[in-house]
C-alpha cells in the first residue's frame, strides 16, 4: 500500500506552528476499534512545547470527532499515546499555513 504524505497543523496548538511534513508510515487500530495512523514529522515537534524534555519525530494521528474513520489495519491501545496537539492533515505547506481545507466531496 503507498501512503502519501501530508502537512500538519492545528487550529488548537502552537506545538504545530512550524507545520511539519507528515509522512504516514503504518495503519493500526486502537484497542477500542478506532482508526489511526503512526506518522513521522519533519521537522520533529519541540518537546519543551508539549511538557517533553525529547522532540517528538513520531505522533499518532485519529479522528477527533466520533464516527470518523482513517483506515483500517492492526491495534493500539490509548495508554501508549500522550496527547501532544489536535491537528489537521493539509495536501500542501501553503494550505496548512493559511489552515485552508478541502471542501466535502
Amino acid at each position: 500500500m503507498e501512503i502519501e504524505g501530508y502537512y500538519l497543523s492545528s487550529l488548537d496548538s502552537r506545538a504545530l506552528e512550524s507545520v511539519p511534513t507528515c509522512e504516514l508510515k503504518e495503519i493500526k487500530y486502537f484497542s477500542t476499534g478506532k482508526e489511526c495512523v503512526i506518522a513521522e514529522v519533519t521537522p520533529p515537534i519541540p518537546g519543551h512545547q508539549c511538557g517533553l524534555t525529547v522532540d517528538v519525530s513520531e505522533v499518532v494521528l485519529a479522528c477527533r470527532h466520533e464516527g470518523g474513520d482513517i483506515f483500517n489495519r492492526d491495534s493500539v491501545t490509548a495508554a501508549d499515546l500522550r496527547d501532544l496537539a489536535w491537528g489537521e492533515l493539509h495536501r500542501s505547506r501553503s494550505d496548512a499555513e493559511n489552515y485552508a481545507f478541502d471542501r466535502l466531496r
